[in-house]
């Protein structure tokens, strides 16, 4: 629904979300492990000129505090009681005073910590894979909390779908490579805050969702004003991408019903549905293929044709 039809009440709760406080403090006064794996304009952007987030946005904040609450919920209520602290408030010394972090929960046992970090999504990961700028901000997290409390510490990041139930879990080592990434981005970031100075964007599938997207210079950069009627139709396009989610989301739901209800044709009031299994298609491992039969691999295996992909930000 558009902003001048929408119910009057939305425009009471975008209030009060907008006013709520997130417990992290002044954001621009110190470098979060967030801020690390973060676009570096972003960051920076959102630490000198502040952000105001639609009702969309803030909704879609809220569901990561779903996430996280069904992981307070199972940790809080396991029959084995255990040691359990959340946001807890983690800070760097010497040179690095200005950078900190927050950890979602932090979870004692006898020999060791153990750092949960939550993360809401909305589709797949990538190959199954924690995402990059979680990795950054979890090595950051493992080594603060460990100087902080002189104990070995390991940490698991748990990305959960809350719309369709589906979850990852991923067991996080501590890295000195990736823990030196993230702080020389935490030192390059503070020095553009505190030089004023704005960082180059980095492009990725996130800007999309960017409040500081229509100002992109680097998203813009070699950009060209669209025709009108184009520009009509790439909005129409961003309005209706959320529907293939929800359509995909509603196939999901009536397959499970059916299966569990163990029918093939269902009949509505409008509209009957049915549902029969298609044989997979045979396959070829590449990888084996390469493993074990390198000059066979070498002579079938073709490079993919390259396609275009349309991408909307």
């Amino acid at each position: 629904m558009s902003r001048t039809n929408r119910h009057p009440i939305f425009d009471f709760l975008e209030k009060g979300l907008q006013n709520t406080d997130s417990g992290l403090g002044d954001r621009s006064t110190y470098i979060g492990s967030s801020d690390i794996g973060q676009c570096m304009k972003k960051s920076y952007l959102s630490k000198t000129l502040g952000e105001e987030h639609n009702l969309k946005q803030l909704l879609i904040f809220q569901r990561g505090h779903v996430a996280e609450g069904i992981v307070k919920a199972g940790l809080a209520n396991h029959p084995k009681k255990i040691g359990l602290q959340e946001q807890v408030e983690v800070k760097g010394y010497g040179q690095w005073t200005y950078v900190q972090s927050h950890i979602d929960f932090l979870v004692s046992f006898p020999k060791e910590d153990v750092i949960l970090e939550c993360k809401s999504i909305s589709s797949p990961l990538p190959d199954d894979k924690p995402r990059l700028s979680w990795l950054y901000q979890v090595q950051l997290q493992l080594k603060l909390a460990k100087l902080q409390s002189g104990r070995d510490t390991r940490a698991i990041i748990v990305a959960v779908n809350v719309n369709t139930g589906e979850y990852s879990a991923f067991d996080i080592e501590f890295s000195e490579v990736l823990l030196n990434t993230a702080l020389s981005r935490a030192s390059q970031l503070w020095e553009a805050v505190q030089s004023k100075t704005e960082p180059e964007g980095e492009v990725s599938d996130l800007c999309a969702y960017c409040s500081f997207k229509t100002q992109c210079s680097t998203l813009l950069k070699n950009g060209e004003k669209l025709p009108d009627e184009v520009d009509a139709m790439v909005t129409r396009l961003k309005e209706l991408s959320p529907l293939e989610n929800e359509a995909a989301n509603l196939k999901e739901n009536i397959k499970a019903f059916m299966e569990a209800a163990k029918i093939k044709k269902g009949i509505g009031v409008k509209y009957s549905v049915m549902m029969s299994e298609i044989k997979g298609r045979e396959t070829v491992s590449v990888q084996f293929l390469k493993a074990n039969y390198p000059e066979v691999a070498n002579k079938v295996i073709e490079a993919g044709k390259p396609y275009k992909k349309l991408k909307v930000v």
